[in-house]
């Protein structure tokens, strides 16, 4: 296959792209888009490379095979070893046994399947897994297994026809490109990662090899302008946040392929094939595979803190200077070596005593007594996040069961519902221990906090229906707790403070100071359409909110790990930054409290933020999970101190001690209910 220089060239551009995206540069929101690019230019130069094979006379799967194994598996499978040596001196054990997990998927090209099964809303975030990119290897390495029996079953069809060469690929793409559309409504998530759904990304790549090539200057000029201002746009325009990929992904995909499509000579081309864009293009696969890794592992040792412009200048150095290397002495002896017989084997081998080095990693959990035997409750996510939910109960009116604890629901004097999202959840031990003895159960209503679904909504398009739903959880709530009297007592809890893209019904401020005013409005309307006498509420504001996650410097003086010095900001939050971040929700819900006698407001950060620095701290043991929850793993002392010190052991035991004396007022000697203006609760 003749050499494109101007391919090359592109590829730059598509690992520029990502590598300043992953750097935190603002001003290249869409810089993710880099990898769109990549699976466009695969699918060009494999289906041209698989054509001309066919078209010679015949397809050898082996020859094929043994290319793609000498071209992509030496500097992956040493990045992935070196990436898990360094993780030993920087990552904490739930991190490096992750490590260890998703090193054993990528080094059989499946990275993509292990973070669409192995990746929710509480593993590490995104940022801090330091294989996360080898997903679209995965997603390549699976389109290479199913395509080439794919296309020579399309081109015998086809019979050199053209015109049903690309009309087949263009059916299998418009295929894969619907799928994709319908999974991004309901499994965002599998409409990244899943090869079925990008495939039609490589399928246009496919498609630019049999259509015919564009002589007349005018329209080759025409075609690479396209070209740049669609990828521009898909640079410079989408976000993060956007509905990805699907309708987003067109513009780069388009434009990309526009830019691979065979041309007569113009500007684009021929800047695109300038040495330095091609000295870079031909690194871009080492450059690819380093930079993430590095990024990553520098994050860990600066305990999450975002690089400043000199470290991210100084990482980009170290990730060019390692893509040079692997490129030099790794990639090019392995494309130039060995045959088919021996590359394969020894490649598979060399991938499984990879994995076999990651499942060292996954026995020990990550080698936990690198922390130390006191700080094994802090050793992972997994680990911090453990409560034994005793049963769960179904009660009409509801979707599904849900957890319930403290006291049987069908045998307590109170019973309440904790409605809320991930910080209710949090708080399910804590209330648990508050509440410890008095006959109260808890039902853990989970999934959208309280004020959505109504007056509020929430725009998180990273969610598909998350509108509807959060109006259905709402609206299935009300009616059963206007149906069921018996539900005495209702705690809400959640991420208040995360709700700054909150709006009213008509997708604006409607009026409001602010997001977190129509959030008040949502509580206050909530309460208004549930209350009833002998019922009480109790609201919990979120707790003070970190900068980053605080754990590892949390067990710095107690373990080995190689870790910037820890400042005080890297451990918890100033005062002055919560009331600034926190405030407003705060002064709500304390409002919503003091013009309502059926409520009470439990403000954490008032107890827990009362010098310069919030207290992340309690009987010895630290406190949180992560930059935003409470560790659900801390001792029953510590829980109840806990609810103790930010008032909701007083708040719980206050309303469950006014239903259960006052519960008898309700019922007149007759048995029956008193009528509403005859009962009232004293707080």
């Amino acid at each position: 296959m003749k050499y494109r220089p101007d391919i090359d060239g592109l590829r730059s551009i598509a690992v520029l792209s990502v590598l300043l995206f992953h750097l935190g540069t603002t001003w290249l929101p869409g810089g993710f888009i880099g990898v769109d690019v990549f699976f466009v230019i695969s699918g060009y130069l494999i289906t041209k490379n698989l054509t001309e094979q066919i078209e010679r006379g015949g397809l050898s799967l082996i020859d094929f095979y043994d290319r793609r194994i000498r071209r992509i598996a030496p500097a992956a499978l040493t990045v992935l070893v070196v990436t898990l040596l360094a993780g030993y001196f920087l990552l904490m054990p739930g991190d490096y046994a992750s490590l260890g997990k998703s090193a054993v998927y990528s080094a059989f090209g499946a990275g993509n399947l292990f973070f669409f099964w192995h990746t929710d809303y509480f593993d590490r975030e995104a940022s801090l897994q330091p294989l996360l990119h080898m997903w679209s290897l995965g997603v390549e390495e699976q389109f290479y297994v199913a395509w080439p029996a794919v296309l020579a079953l399309i081109l015998r069809i086809a019979k050199r026809r053209r015109g049903l060469t690309i009309s087949m690929i263009a059916v299998i793409s418009a295929i894969s490109f619907s799928v994709c559309l319908h999974e991004l409504k309901i499994d965002p998530k599998a409409a990244f990662y899943l090869p079925y759904n990008r495939a039609w990304e490589l399928g246009v790549g496919a498609l630019i090899v049999f259509v015919p090539t564009l002589r007349s200057r005018v329209m080759a000029e025409v075609a690479g302008l396209a070209g740049v201002l669609l990828i521009a746009f898909g640079l410079f325009t989408l976000r993060h946040s956007d509905p990805f990929p699907g309708v987003n992904a067109v513009a780069p995909v388009l434009g990309s392929a526009l830019l691979v499509w065979p041309r007569s000579k113009n500007w684009s081309g021929q800047i695109l094939a300038t040495a330095p864009m091609r000295w870079l293009g031909l690194i871009s696969y080492s450059l690819y595979l380093w930079h993430w890794p590095v990024i990553v592992l520098f994050a860990h040792w600066g305990n999450s803190a975002a690089p400043t412009a000199v470290e991210a200048a100084s990482l980009t150095v170290l990730s060019v200077g390692l893509a040079w290397v692997s490129w030099r002495f790794i990639e090019q002896p392995f494309r130039r070596s060995g045959s088919p017989i021996i590359s394969i084997p020894v490649g598979i081998t060399a991938a499984g005593t990879t994995a076999a080095l990651a499942f060292i990693v996954i026995a020990y959990q990550g080698f936990g007594r690198r922390i130390g035997s006191d700080m094994t409750a802090l050793s992972s996510l997994d680990v911090m996040w453990q409560w034994h939910c005793p049963r769960v109960k179904q009660i009409q009116g509801l979707d599904r069961p849900y957890c319930e604890f403290g006291a049987p629901w069908g045998k307590s004097t109170v019973k309440a519902i904790v409605w809320g999202d991930s910080h209710a959840e949090h708080m399910a031990p804590i209330i648990e221990s508050a509440a410890e003895f008095q006959n109260a159960s808890f039902l853990l209503y989970l999934e959208c906090p309280a004020a959505l679904g109504g007056h509020a909504q929430r725009i998180w398009t990273e969610v598909p229906g998350y509108v509807q739903r959060c109006t259905d959880m709402r609206q299935r709530a009300i009616k059963t707790l206007t149906a069921d009297q018996s539900i005495n007592l209702v705690i809400l809890a959640a991420s208040w403070s995360a709700l700054g893209n909150v709006v009213s019904q008509d997708g604006t401020l409607k009026g409001h100071p602010g997001p977190y005013d129509i959030i008040g409005e949502g509580v206050r309307s909530l309460i208004e359409a549930t209350a009833a006498p002998g019922r009480r509420f109790i609201l919990i504001a979120d707790v003070p909110q970190l900068h980053s996650d605080p754990v590892p410097c949390a067990t710095s003086n107690y373990n080995h790990l190689l870790r910037r010095h820890c400042r005080r900001s890297d451990e918890t939050v100033s005062t002055s930054d919560f009331r600034s971040f926190q405030g407003r929700i705060y002064d709500i819900f304390q409002n919503i409290a003091a013009r309502r006698n059926d409520t009470d407001a439990v403000l954490p950060g008032d107890a827990l933020c009362t010098g310069k620095w919030c207290d992340t701290e309690l009987n010895g043991e630290f406190l949180y999970r992560d930059a935003s929850h409470i560790r659900r793993n801390l001792l029953p002392a510590t829980r109840r101190l806990y609810a103790k010190k930010i008032g909701l052991e007083k708040a719980i035991t206050s309303s469950i001690q006014t239903l259960q004396a006052s519960a008898t007022d309700y019922i007149d000697h007759a048995g029956q209910p008193r009528s509403a203006h005859d009962t009232k609760l004293n707080r």
